[in-house]
């Protein structure tokens, strides 16, 4: 991608404390690219240092995912442009699905998991709404994971509500908040990692 280097693809990923192997390094490059080339149709067509701070915030993600040991089923609603979930799919070895209700997105969402060679990776069509599933042209309903984000979708509160009725018991929400916000009720904060703007926070709903 113009403007975004090997050198500050890995440069993120040490900050995170993450390996910057080369494949985790050539699958992130593949997907800033993808999103380089489809980023009219995503609405994703902004700068370099915005996509690597996009890029950034779901590595903390995953940073949190591999301190805390988290894999299994890994579910990512309203998935849109792609992050935080094709980031985890480029990184982590879960078993993921990228639930977004637009017919276009979904279709990119798919491509960018066959371009970075993800075969553990899905995409449903559909909305999530007070633990009702509204699925798109018959897409069945996912089943409850280990992990689940919602990134932009929800208002935190909100989003642990929904969070308990798509986890297995003991699952792990994945929350994001401005910066120094506190977690919302009924969230049990395991970890918390923070950028400039945003904090991403793991834990359990109530």
């Amino acid at each position: 991608m113009r403007g975004v280097s090997e050198a500050s693809v890995r440069r993120l990923l040490r900050l995170r404390g993450l390996s910057d192997g080369s494949v985790r390094v050539d699958k992130i490059l593949k997907l800033l690219n993808y999103i380089e080339f489809y980023g009219r149709a995503m609405n994703l067509s902004g700068s370099s240092e915005g996509l690597l701070s996009q890029v950034d915030e779901a590595l903390h993600v995953v940073a949190l995912a591999e301190r805390l040991e988290l894999g299994g089923r890994w579910l990512d609603i309203g998935s849109g442009g792609g992050f935080p979930g094709l980031v985890i799919a480029a990184c982590l070895p879960v078993e993921l699905t990228l639930v977004e209700p637009r017919e276009r997105r979904a279709a990119v969402l798919e491509l960018g998991l066959r371009k970075m060679e993800v075969e553990r990776g899905r995409v449903l069509r559909g909305r999530v709404d007070g633990g009702r599933w509204q699925g798109i042209d018959g897409a069945p309903a996912p089943a409850p994971a280990q992990v689940a984000s919602a990134r932009a979708v929800f208002k935190p509160a909100k989003w642990v509500e929904e969070a308990r009725h798509w986890l297995q018991p003991g699952g792990v929400a994945i929350l994001h908040l401005h910066a120094g916000d506190p977690a919302p009720a009924g969230f049990a904060e395991i970890a918390r990692t923070s950028g400039a703007q945003w904090t991403v926070a793991a834990g359990q709903v109530n």
